[in-house]
């Protein structure tokens, strides 16, 4: 660039810039770029700046980012990825979180995990059969078993129903936009960690971004990244530089699975689960690496060796540095290698090496046939597990193979995870998913259970490893192998989270490479294409581990008779085990057990119960191994599963209109199954409206059969109102579990009067509008002309001739490169009750070289067209012929004397034959008003949570009438702990505020529970008020850098290493040994060092940076330590402060007592006449006691 180079201006222009403060989790981030070298171009000139003075000054400000959760897992994400961590403490605000204004996520629901999905294809559930033996409820009952993870599944469908997360402006207003929304609900009402989308592009789109060099890149940072809009500017490019919307970190882990059906998913998820069970290190320790033939002068292997298998702080390479230094911020990063050096016994197996060029030392190789052929061979004897790799790539390639060969020619049976730093191999859009297809769904046994592939361009460098695509995927690795800085523990190593690392660590490279976008391209488009709470297992051999890896028995047995209820175990560990005990256990106690004498090392057996089942009902069956001495590894001995004896039919669907006009039947069909294993005759399924039986009908069900039971409902014996519309399986002779017996709907029931009708037979009214880009296809009014030979209707709907339709010529006249608009005339309507509009529409995209892939959408407005809320998206699938559709303009938009329709056609992407018709349009007044009062309050109940004795909160409810005439009410209660403000009132309508108020005081520790009594002249209802009164205290220990001498205050069954795991910066832990006056330390990585941290013990804890202790827990009430002659370490675990005089006092044959400084980095010795030496001792401290003569310590002082 010769403008450039004949320039006289300094690059970079300025030594500080500052790149703007970004919010992650709540906490504000600022990012400072320093560039101490610059060049002046026209000179040759360069100017290097030593010594820098930087100060920034923090000024509380008050505001808080709506995303703060005082969740002590955001504050240590944002610690480890700045510079201050210590200033996150501030932050502190306790109890304080934002909620989401209204949403389908209901704040008293706690999901960690939610699957995003559709309808479409039935991908929102499947029976489960041989073919397809796992969906997503295996999944997410998996995720609770084994994590801990409370899961829901969302549609798409049900998100575009929400009208909460519209937005008046159309840009912000689209699916994706409604998906993002719906993020931040989950975010802040669920307390949400993980998301799951699980969808083709062609179902559920992801938000297209841009950068420098490519536009329109499939992302799902819009999803996971919920501060700002991601198009400030609001123009046709999103998430470009500049663009001040952007969100540069997370608050969300996530994952995509671009799946066009369930076999799909049940493949990748039985790839999934056999990573997840596996056990065994020669299976978890396979690393393997792949370069393929870069052409430049830095190979494949110089990147991988860089990216993925040594630790460094400098970029690799011909010239490393060649287009400037390896960042500071980025300090040392963690490899293979490294972890390798670091975790004797648990080491990675690094010997599958393979490269295109010239090999590096430890690389095999040097041809590209050599390096496929090599990677195959050991991939197809399963000696391969994780990958790391860059080579060339395009949406049907990966690693130089082809998708059509990887298919025929690998033939793992152990399936693997990849990262591939090449361009295009993830593109949802191109190739129908292509090379991420057969990797992910193709087999249920070969090829990948994850990938982190591109969406768009990976990125090398000709001389060096300075990339974004290999800093990227260094990053990746580098957040698990550094458990002290990054994970903390490999219970961390969820593949979500270092994803979302690499990327919130990237984020002060956002604008590198301004040319091409290089660094902006990978943090939005490499994207995860694995469930985001896999965990990535290190191949540990612990010294002692046995575990369970099934529970052979099904969800449903027979009842009264004897079974045979199985389980695999397994002893991983480095030594045989003698006299394992083996519990099996019904509802936590234990029914049977077995003792295994010999447990051979590397090894399964199968043990065999013979029990007789209960006579009806369902209870917990668990299987509990007694852990062995010196176990390494708890969580997998015990497993547990719900087993239903006898009946159980299931309601597991309804289908409902939304609206109903009364008079007027419509069906309302609920999907029975019976999930027993006995056929069951007479099964009465009832129809309910809120409480009232509007019909039934009897039906009979075999084993495993299943059907659709349709009701024919007219609201007539109901009455106006919102209903909650249900269909119930009324429980069976025996049956005894009845969770799933019912399926609910809110429908709107009411009185319809048509206020406006058009068959378009004649003008009325109706205006037309198309955007600049568009050529062809604008609406158009007349009798179809098409012949429907291109997609295009043929004929109207309602048989008067005309319709609207798109360009009415016949052949290449379909809407093209832009957007058409059919906007209706202004329609008097009475602002006091809803609006129903009715419309038939033909629609079809799935003609041209990118079918189904655009959307036809509905608008309404309430201020003549100003302002457009989007009230429908139909597509992207094309509809069969004309189809009727309905919506309420209420549900929408705040009701106005008059409202306007606008009917959008557009072809926006690559080029589908977008045809579409209007026709039978009406507005009708829809009056749903209950007739009489109709009690409505909110919230239903209200937990006050953990509260101390002696204590007072209040919360306060609102209650008012969802009918007509006059709602009197009035509250019963006799609870001592608590009282109401006001006890009487009435509403017409308007929403009153009523003050619950508790005070714990002269009450008990325990559970309390109280239905208040809510009394009127329309239904009596119960308010329900929960307390839990705690004696646990809360301790938070202050650890300085350096040695710190504490106890741990409170009971607990802490370890050492359970204080290095969960203290950041915690490196090593020392005890006293008073019997042979010595100290004894654990060093991570040595299990066989650890020890239990006692109550009224003291402790050494080294910390090589500032953290805090914090420990919940029920006070120590008594302690009896053994104090031997000469130095003891004891610990004050009481809640009030002493002196150590106090406790010299109280330990017969005390000549001294001893503190640690950790100020000053030395001890302080108090002994007795020496007042001006004593000191105070406060809870956590931890105190050496010198005493001439045993004795026994019980906590006096």
């Amino acid at each position: 660039n010769q403008d450039i180079y004949s320039s006289d201006n300094l690059f970079p222009e300025n030594i500080l810039e500052n790149q703007g403060v970004a919010f992650c989790r709540g906490y504000s981030i600022l990012t400072v770029a320093i560039n101490p070298v610059q060049y002046i171009p026209s000179d040759g000139k360069i100017i290097y700046t030593s010594k820098i003075d930087l100060e920034i000054i923090l000024e509380a400000t008050g505001d808080i980012n709506c995303f703060y959760r005082d969740n002590k897992n955001d504050e240590n994400w944002v610690k480890n990825l700045v510079y201050n961590p210590e200033v996150a403490d501030s932050y502190n605000k306790a109890g304080l979180s934002f909620g989401y204004s209204g949403g389908i996520c209901d704040p008293s629901d706690d999901y960690d995990y939610v699957i995003i999905t559709t309808e479409q294809n039935n991908l929102n559930h499947w029976t489960t059969s041989t073919t397809t033996p796992y969906n997503w409820t295996s999944l997410m009952n998996k995720h609770q078993i084994d994590d801990g993870l409370s899961c829901t599944l969302v549609t798409i469908q049900d998100i575009d129903a929400e009208s909460d997360y519209y937005n008046s402006t159309p840009l912000f207003n689209d699916t994706e936009a409604h998906i993002r929304e719906f993020c931040k609900d989950a975010y802040q009402d669920w307390n949400t960690e993980y998301i799951l989308v699980g969808g083709d592009q062609n179902w559920i789109h992801r938000r297209l971004l841009d950068y420098a060099y490519e536009s329109n890149c499939e992302s799902d940072l819009y999803w996971s990244n919920l501060d700002n809009t991601f198009n400030e500017d609001q123009d046709n490019d999103w998430g470009e530089e500049g663009d001040a919307g952007f969100d540069l970190y997370s608050e969300l882990y996530i994952g995509s699975l671009p799946c066009d059906e369930p076999q799909d998913v049940s493949n990748w998820m039985k790839k999934s689960f056999y990573y997840a069970d596996a056990v065994f290190k020669d299976y978890l320790e396979n690393a393997a690496f792949y370069g393929g033939d870069t052409t430049w002068n830095c190979q494949g292997d110089d990147f991988v060796d860089y990216s993925a298998i040594k630790g460094t702080d400098y970029w690799l390479g011909p010239i490393p540095e060649i287009d400037g230094p390896f960042p500071d911020f980025a300090g040392f990063q963690f490899g293979f290698e490294t972890w390798n050096e670091n975790n004797i016994g648990q080491e990675f197996n690094l010997s599958v090496k393979w490269t295109a060029e010239s090999p590096n030392p430890g690389w095999n190789g040097g041809s590209t046939t050599q390096a496929i052929n090599g990677l195959k061979n050991d991939i197809n004897n399963d000696q391969v597990t994780l990958i790391s790799a860059i080579a060339h790539a395009d949406s049907t390639m990966s690693l130089d193979v082809s998708s059509y060969s990887w298919e025929s020619d690998y033939h793992n049976t152990k399936p693997f995870f990849i990262t591939d730093m090449g361009c295009h191999c993830g593109d949802m859009d191109a190739s129908d998913d292509g090379v991420l297809h057969s990797m992910l769904f193709h087999s249920d046994t070969e090829l990948a259970f994850g990938c982190v592939y591109n969406t768009g361009y990976g990125w090398g460098n000709a001389d060096s490893t300075n990339s974004s695509s290999a800093f990227q995927q260094k990053c990746f690795w580098d957040y698990m192998f550094d458990t002290m800085n990054h994970s903390g523990t490999t219970f961390n190593w969820q593949l979500g989270k270092a994803q979302a690392w690499s990327k919130d660590f990237m984020a002060p490279t956002i604008n590198w490479d301004p040319s091409y976008g290089s660094w902006r391209d990978i943090i939005e488009t490499c994207l995860l294409f694995a469930d985001p709470a896999q965990k990535i297992k290190s191949p540990e051999k612990p010294e002692h581990n046995i575990g369970i890896q099934n529970l052979g028995i099904s969800d449903h047995e027979l009842h009264d008779t004897n079974i045979t209820i199985s389980t695999t175990l397994y002893n991983n560990g480095e030594n045989n085990e003698t006299n394992v005990y083996v519990s099996l256990r019904t509802n936590g106690t234990e029914s049977a057990n077995q003792t295994i004498v010999f447990f051979e090392k590397d090894t399964f057996t199968n043990i065999n119960w013979l029990y007789h089942t209960p006579y009806y009902g369902w209870e917990y069956i668990s299987v509990n191994i007694t852990t062995v001495p010196g176990e390494n590894i708890t969580l997998d001995n015990e497993i547990e599963k719900k087993v239903i004896y006898g009946p159980d039919i299931a309601v597991t669907d309804i289908e409902a209109p939304d609206i109903l006009e009364q008079g007027n039947a419509e069906s309302v069909k609920g999907y029975i199954q019976n999930l027993g294993l006995t056929n069951e005759n007479n099964i009465d399924i009832l129809l309910i409206a809120d409480d009232t039986i509007i019909n039934s009908t009897s039906i009979d069900l075999n084993i495993g059969e299943s059907t659709y039971v349709t009701f024919i409902w007219d609201g007539l014996t109901s009455g106006t109102g919102i209903y909650n519309i249900s269909v119930f399986a009324n429980p069976v002779t025996n049956e005894s579990y009845t969770s799933n017996q019912i399926q609910s709907k809110l429908v709107k029931v009411g009185s319809i009067t048509t206020v406006f009708v058009d068959d378009f037979e004649d003008e009325n009214g109706w205006t037309v509008e198309d955007d600049p880009y568009i050529t062809t296809g604008t609406w158009e009014r007349g009798i179809p002309v098409g012949g429907g030979d291109r997609g295009d209707p043929a004929f109207d709907y309602d048989g008067s001739s005309k319709c609207f339709v798109t360009e009415n010529i016949d052949g290449d006249y379909d809407v093209d490169d832009g957007i058409t608009w059919l906007i209706s005339p202004d329609i008097n309507i009475n602002s006091e009750l809803d609006a129903k509009i009715d419309y038939a529409l033909w629609y079809t995209n799935d003609y041209g070289n990118d079918p189904n892939n655009d959307l036809f959408e509905v608008y309404v407005s309430n201020d003549n067209g100003a302002n457009w809320v989007l009230a429908q998206t139909i597509g992207p699938q094309t509809l069969v012929g004309w189809n009727e559709f309905s919506f309420l303009a209420g549900d929408h938009i705040t009701l106005s004397n008059t409202i306007k329709i606008r009917f959008e056609a557009s072809d926006l992407n690559d080029g589908s034959v977008v045809e579409a018709g209007v026709d039978a349009f009406k507005v009708s007044i829809f009056d749903y008003s209950p007739l009489g009062p109709e009690l409505s309050y909110s919230p239903g109940s209200y937990d006050f949570g953990v509260m101390d004795l002696n204590q007072t909160s209040s919360t306060t409810f609102q209650i008012w009438n969802d009918g007509t005439d006059i709602l009197n009410y009035s509250f019963s209660e006799s609870c001592s702990w608590l009282t109401l403000y006001p006890m009487v009132g009435n509403s017409t309508g308007e929403h009153d505020t009523i003050t619950i108020s508790i005070n714990t005081t002269g009450l008990f520790y325990g559970a309390y529970s109280y239905p208040i009594n809510i009394n009127t002249n329309d239904e009596n209802k119960t308010f329900t008020v929960d307390v839990y009164i705690s004696n646990e205290e809360y301790v938070d220990i202050q650890l300085l850098s350096g040695w710190n001498l504490i106890s741990v205050p409170l009971d607990n069954d802490w370890y050492a290493s359970d204080l290095v795991n969960n203290v950041s910066g915690c490196s090593y832990v020392v005890k006293w040994d008073s019997v042979n006056q010595s100290f004894w330390i654990y060093v991570p990585g040595f299990p066989a060092f650890d020890f239990p941290l006692l109550p009224g013990h003291g402790y050494f804890v080294e910390m090589n940076t500032y953290n805090n202790l914090f420990n919940i827990g029920y006070p120590v009430t008594s302690v009896n330590i053994s104090l031997k002659v000469g130095v003891n370490l004891i610990g004050w675990y009481h809640n009030q402060n002493t002196t150590a005089s106090s406790i010299l006092e109280n330990i017969s044959n005390c000549s001294s007592i001893i503190r640690w400084d950790p100020v000053v980095q030395d001890y302080w010795l108090y002994l007795p006449g020496y007042p001006a030496f004593d000191f105070v001792v406060t809870q956590g401290m931890g105190l050496f006691v010198d005493v001439n003569q045993e004795s026994y310590w019980h906590g006096e002082g």
